[in-house]
């Protein structure tokens, strides 16, 4: 997936693999405004140790507050939550999936700041 991104920005982005488990030792401090990580913390098995799981990836279930008090607990103000449903070319494409998406959203994004 890294190869991809920097395929696809080329020199416009910088892309580091690491390990959610340890310290990210090649950030500093205040040294970046945003943080995008879609689909990653599906893979981790403890949010609050970031263990990561290896190998067979599979992912994880959590109900919304074993989803967000990590997230507060870790000092972020939540900004917005968005549960994003399927298109109308979905429902033509296919309708029972649809109906499942439609009652049981798939996805959260969830926009967090660090509080000052």
């Amino acid at each position: 997936m890294v190869e991809l991104a920097r395929q696809r920005v080329g020199a416009a982005g910088t892309f580091k693999v690491a390990n959610l488990a340890a310290p990210l030792l090649f950030l500093e401090d205040d040294s970046f405004d945003l943080v995008l990580s879609a689909l990653v913390l599906e893979y981790v098995q403890d949010w609050r140790g970031f263990t990561p799981v290896r190998i067979t990836m599979p992912t994880y279930r959590r109900s919304l507050a074993e989803t967000l008090n990590p997230i507060i607990d870790a000092g972020f103000r939540l900004e917005r939550l968005l549960e994003p449903r399927p298109t109308p070319e979905f429902l033509r494409d296919d309708p029972r999936h649809f109906q499942e998406l439609e009652k049981q959203p798939c996805f959260l994004c969830i926009r967090a700041a660090k509080m000052a």
